[in-house]
């Protein structure tokens, strides 16, 4: 069952009492926003925030009852994330279920993640997740429909990329329909989508070759068209403005 939104709330309010700090922003990630979660899918829980001390912890992770989960990090490595143009910013900024915001806060900071935004810095995230994710541990000790989803959505996401379409949406059903030409896989990738909804997600936990040889035959291929120049770095003047406007003069 879904946790109602008085017990995030409630969870957040202790973390702050408890941790030294204000939550400026918490958002639902995970394959519930990405359109696959089955009944036993963890409920997601990402926040960003500023300290009222001189020791500022790097993360915040809390785990409760009924599968849901919090993770939050301060407000210099929310400003890294949108600096470096990574999609884990991007997609909470996204989210269609935002449980704390601050409202000057978020406009900012939507604001300094479209200005630093690149997509080649973007592509190169998503490839490394993806490949990350399939050669990850032994697949029969971590496999299962879930697996394959973590692997295709950045996968699919750099093919979006790619293809010039814009911002990666959230949507996973989204980024198949729009960049899977391969009517085969299409249904592969049906398949697997309805069987984890499904509660299906760890059954048997085997491969499947066609779907094995198809992310093997991506993942070279994108990484043959990554094609880097030196990328710069960003002015980091706006980024101390809105370090100074909602940490450091909290903590003063």
């Amino acid at each position: 069952m879904k946790p109602a939104n008085t017990q995030i709330q409630s969870e957040l309010t202790r973390i702050e009492l408890e941790c030294g700090v204000r939550v400026l922003f918490a958002a639902e990630s995970g394959s519930r926003v990405w359109g696959f979660a089955s009944r036993d899918s963890d409920q997601d829980i990402r926040f960003i925030y500023c300290a009222f001390m001189d020791r500022i912890p790097k993360a915040i992770d809390r785990v409760l009852p009924g599968r849901l989960r919090f993770s939050g990090c301060d407000v210099r490595h929310a400003l890294h994330l949108a600096q470096e143009s990574r999609s884990e910013l991007l997609e909470w900024l996204k989210s269609p279920a935002i449980h704390r915001v601050e409202p000057a806060f978020a406009l900012y900071l939507g604001l300094l993640a479209s200005e630093f935004y690149s997509g080649e810095r973007l592509f190169r995230h998503y490839l490394r997740e993806a490949e990350a994710r399939y050669r990850a541990q032994p697949w029969e000790e971590t496999g299962g429909l879930g697996r394959y989803l973590e692997v295709l959505r950045p996968l699919l996401a750099c093919r979006w990329i790619e293809q010039c379409r814009g911002a990666v949406p959230l949507s996973f059903q989204m980024l198949a329909d729009t960049t899977v030409e391969d009517p085969a896989m299409r249904v592969q990738i049906a398949v697997i989508v309805a069987r984890k909804r499904g509660n299906a997600e760890r059954v048997g936990a085997c491969r499947i070759p066609a779907v094995d040889r198809w992310i093997e035959a991506e993942l070279g291929r994108l990484e043959k068209q990554q094609q880097l120049s030196e990328l710069s770095s960003p002015d980091r003047k706006n980024l101390e403005e809105l370090l100074q406007a909602f940490c450091l003069a909290e903590a003063a």
